[in-house]
């Protein structure tokens, strides 16, 4: 049987008794009883440091693993950030899956940077959130990426920088959605700012 018949057949076995969708909570539980059985870690130990709504672009929810074929729908899930310790962990939850992501960019952050981009994210949201007139809740980040921007305008046009302004500036690319519209913000370690403006 070929990867791609076998990925098939567990797609439409799972779609034919889809559970609920997931809440917040089901999430992080799902997350912490995975961590802890994964890493034999006591799950009272575990700190959740954030539980963010995502839209996954496929079945590998947004973490995909070598020699694999997922399905191609786009999958809503939780992105759930937890800690024990110096340990961090990166947890994706869909409906159906629920898996540990590997460290990648986020690994090369430093702590300081980590906690800036889940406030910077929330900043965003709720930016944008207040602009639609709508509840952050409602809200999405489909994917919040380090950058290094060439200078203090983030990428967004000109700096009108004081001196120092043109020298390479860190912060991340965030993108939001909301009711099927994408929106962009650009941001260093302090705020974030809708790309491009209004």
């Amino acid at each position: 049987m070929t990867p791609l018949l076998v990925v098939s057949l567990a797609v439409a076995a799972s779609a034919a008794a889809a559970p609920p969708e997931t809440t917040r909570e089901q999430a992080i539980e799902r997350a912490r009883r995975l961590v802890g059985e994964g890493k034999g870690i006591d799950e009272a130990a575990l700190t959740v440091v954030a539980a963010v709504a995502v839209r996954f672009p496929d079945g590998g929810l947004g973490c995909p693993e070598k020699d694999r074929v997922y399905s191609p729908e786009v999958t809503p899930g939780w992105r759930v950030a937890l800690r024990a310790g110096p340990q961090a962990f990166d947890v994706r939850v869909s409906r159906d899956r629920a898996l540990v992501c590997p460290p990648r960019t986020t690994a090369k952050l430093r702590p300081e940077e980590v906690r800036a981009g889940l406030r910077l994210q929330r900043q965003a949201r709720e930016h944008l959130a207040a602009a639609l007139g709508v509840d952050p809740a409602a809200v999405r980040v489909r994917f919040m990426k380090p950058t290094t921007w060439p200078d203090a305008g983030l990428g967004c046009g000109p700096t009108g920088a004081a001196p120092g302004g043109e020298s390479p500036t860190p912060g991340f690319r965030i993108e939001l959605e909301h009711e099927g519209r994408t929106f962009s913000y650009h941001s260093d370690l302090e705020k974030a700012v809708p790309c491009p403006g209004p």
